[in-house]
């Protein structure tokens, strides 16, 4: 090989060109795997011999074999990626076109590779783990290696998250599952920014191996990847959660649900009821009592709408409210407030505050009645809404009790 000049890696060098001239320099790369890149613009100025010319850059081996190289244009640059042996002196000839002079700035960079590039060297990946990388170099490889437990079937979200620029257009990268004898039970080709998912069956309690490596039309891309793979644990059963009851028109409840095994993957549920004009429940198991009467609360697998569980609701009317008494020589007159659904209300009286020798009255559609009363004997009231649906009773609460004096 001709006389050159050593250089050093990751260093801008610029150099002069005359007429036809050729420039030798070498360099020597280190004992580590990696890749390279060549990068080259031509400095040259538009005027005089300098225009239309044309700088070219190469780098070469002992032999004289060209690698890789560009042919630049004045005030182009161009960015290249290889592969070289280790601990091996390459050459990097500089040309300018027949006739012309030229002005160039190039560059020879390294980039270790960190990642295994085989199953034998291949780096340790837990499932459930995501991963965001990026190949080293246009003839890269990365392996990683998981186990599989019990668990036989996975999901895979797998992206390439190169950018539409430079060396990243028109890049694919390739992403495959493989077994020990390199079997392939998944692939995905995929150009920057597209990405795909998949269900795949695997044996339990294997070995694997995830292989990411990348294609450009040009050989000169390098490809960014993200991915992650989740087992898929399927549902066996769904429960509602908890016991409800004494529910009041008005009243709402979360409901909670119980996804069977704990770890099943999809935990997602539809909520509904058997009859939305008493009661209505939403997504997230929010439910809101309506009318009175029984309505019948289920849920329902999104993984498979044949496992369900159901409770029956009774939902009796509201509360009384504004239970008023006035006094009148011996009549003790109570008035309160309708609700909507009441058909009748109870209302029950007694000179004991716990109700003892009570005496009831049932009264159709109206709020207020009037009953005998003994002189300066203390009286206490309560009421409480009915309502009738399908020939059954629904009782509401007793209203807050209230206390009155006789005249």
């Amino acid at each position: 090989m001709v006389s050159a000049t050593n250089i050093s890696l990751d260093t801008m060098y610029a150099t002069s060109l005359t007429e036809n001239d050729i420039k030798y320099f070498c360099f020597t790369t280190p004992n580590k795997k990696g890749f390279y890149f060549l990068y080259g613009k031509d400095i040259s100025i538009g005027e005089g011999n300098y225009v239309n010319t044309y700088c070219g850059i190469c780098v070469m081996n002992s032999l004289s074999e060209e690698i890789a190289g560009h042919s630049l244009r004045y005030n182009r640059e161009e960015n290249k990626n290889f592969a070289l042996l280790p601990n091996t002196t390459y050459y990097i000839k500089a040309t300018t076109s027949e006739n012309r002079k030229g002005n160039l700035k190039f560059k020879i960079s390294f980039t270790e590779d960190l990642e295994g590039d085989s199953q034998e060297d291949a780096m340790q990946y837990n499932v459930g783990q995501f991963v965001s990388s990026s190949l080293d170099g246009v003839e890269d490889v990365d392996y990683y290696k998981f186990k599989t437990d019990a668990c036989t079937k996975y999901k895979i979200e797998v992206q390439n998250i190169s950018i539409n620029v430079g060396d990243y257009m028109n890049d694919y990268t390739n992403f495959v599952i493989e077994n020990k004898i390199k079997e392939k039970i998944f692939e995905g080709s995929l150009c920057y920014t597209q990405q795909k998912e998949e269900y795949i069956k695997l044996l339990p309690n294997t070995e694997y191996f995830i292989k990411i490596s990348n294609w450009s039309g040009r050989n000169e891309a390098i490809g960014n990847y993200s991915f992650i793979i989740n087992k898929q644990v399927d549902v066996s059963d769904v429960k509602i959660n908890g016991i409800v009851t004494g529910i009041s028109v008005g009243d709402t409840i979360n409901f909670n649900k119980i996804v069977l095994p704990q770890d099943a993957t999809n935990q997602e549920v539809e909520w509904c009821v058997d009859n939305s004009g008493i009661a209505s429940i939403d997504r997230n198991g929010y439910f809101q009592a309506l009318k009175p009467g029984e309505v019948t609360v289920s849920v329902k697998s999104n993984e498979n709408n044949s496992i369900t569980d159901q409770v029956t609701i009774k939902i009796i009317p509201k509360q009384i409210q504004g239970l008023k008494l006035k006094k009148s020589k011996g009549k003790i007159k109570a008035t309160w407030k309708l609700l909507e659904d009441n058909e009748k209300y109870q209302i029950q009286w007694s000179t004991n505050f716990k109700f003892k020798n009570k005496k009831s009255a049932l009264v159709s559609y109206k709020k207020t009645y009037a009953f005998k009363s003994k002189k300066r004997k203390t009286y206490y009231v309560r009421v409480c809404g009915i309502y009738y649906q399908n020939g059954n009773k629904y009782i509401g609460n007793w209203s807050t009790v209230k206390k009155i004096k006789a005249k």
